[in-house]
């Protein structure tokens, strides 16, 4: 059973390639370097009042735990991407060629769709923990970059449909639920990596041993190892005061 409904052909026949382009640089609002970025910038401009440090600490635990939940299940279901792609990379000329090779296309499987998974974690957990103006406001904005990322993956042709609703289903249930784990402990960000460890360790279980799923676990634990590092030095220096 296929998983296409047929949308795919018809966007593809009225889009033009330039199209392709700007889809390709847009989907980088929920991949992986990005988010990276975004949160190691957010922590290191954090003022404790509006960007709380740990809060963004939180956010980045949970994010490497759901990139370690979504590489677990494209591995367990191991279904193909669409066969069809908006544009070919050599249909751009020069430099935008590679560009486009980096930004709009994808490998390995594709449900649910890794994207759809991250940007709803980040945006959706950014917006449930940060102070920047109001929660509706801040919801808002979550949902639309979602929406579009979501979009681009589809119009690109590296995800079915039912990809990117799986993978944005997946993401704010997995939202829900953490926020309900970690509203019970002292030491959310702590908590956070804990909870990226251990599905670290069972998304390598069902990987096996690859660049990515070592990769997932490493940081997982580094973060755990620092958060538990800052408790000691916070309990230390409240002790001898």
């Amino acid at each position: 059973m296929t998983r296409g409904i047929g949308a795919f052909d018809a966007i593809e026949s009225v889009l033009p390639d330039a199209v392709a382009l700007l889809a390709a640089l847009a989907t980088q609002l929920g991949d992986v370097w990005f988010v990276g970025v975004l949160l190691v910038g957010l922590h290191w401009y954090a003022d404790d009042e509006i960007v709380d440090r740990n809060a963004v600490m939180t956010v980045a635990g949970l994010t490497i735990g759901a990139l370690g939940l979504a590489f677990a299940l494209k591995y367990a279901f191991t279904l193909p991407r669409p066969p069809t792609r908006l544009a070919r990379p050599d249909q751009f000329p020069g430099l935008v060629e590679p560009l486009y090779v980096a930004t709009g296309t994808a490998s390995s499987y594709g449900f649910p769709s890794g994207h759809a998974v991250t940007s709803t974690v980040v945006y959706g957990l950014l917006a449930q923990r940060l102070s920047v103006r109001t929660r509706r406001w801040r919801y808002g904005v979550a949902a639309a970059i979602v929406t579009l990322v979501c979009a681009t993956r589809v119009v690109l042709g590296v995800h079915y449909l039912v990809d990117v609703v799986a993978g944005a289903a997946l993401g704010a249930a997995y939202v829900a639920g953490t926020w309900y784990a970690l509203s019970q402990v002292d030491d959310a960000a702590t908590a956070a990596f804990g909870i990226a460890t251990g599905i670290g360790v069972v998304a390598l279980a069902v990987i096996g041993v690859t660049p990515d799923s070592v990769a997932l676990l490493g940081t997982a634990f580094v973060g755990l190892a620092w958060c538990l590092g800052m408790r000691r030095r916070d309990a230390a220096a409240a002790s001898a005061s």
